[in-house]
């Protein structure tokens, strides 16, 4: 919801190695390719790509960690009170917490983003 409300979904981002460390589920990103934001949005919703998070979170924040900091604060913006992120992924690591409420909160909140919601319409990644 983060990199679809920034804008600039056509701007370029380039792969950078640090991106690639992701498990398990990937794309296969490679260090020094380049992307348009929107291509990689579409395959993060489509494809659930760990690499392809930490690859927006970086180019979006300059950091997973600072872009997990912009996920709460959005989090508590939209009053997902009892949730605590430190990854873009979502995969369980020690201090990152949600309830099924805040869960539901912030997917009806992506789901009413126009562009979000066009993307998670699609069959598959095409």
């Amino acid at each position: 919801m983060i990199v679809a409300e920034s804008g600039y979904l056509d701007r370029p981002v380039t792969v950078d190695p640090v991106d690639t460390f992701a498990e398990p589920v990937k794309l296969n990103i490679r260090p020094g390719e380049t992307y348009q934001r929107i291509d990689l949005l579409r395959a993060l919703l489509v494809k659930s790509a760990n690499d392809v998070a930490r690859c927006l979170a970086r180019d979006n924040a300059g950091s997973v960690e600072a872009f997990a900091e912009k996920m709460n604060g959005k989090a508590q913006q939209l009053g997902a009170t009892h949730s605590h992120f430190l990854n873009p992924n979502g995969l369980p690591i020690p201090g990152q917490y949600s309830t099924a409420r805040d869960l539901s909160v912030i997917a009806r909140a992506a789901y009413a983003n126009p562009t979000i919601r066009s993307i998670v319409c699609l069959p598959q990644l095409v």
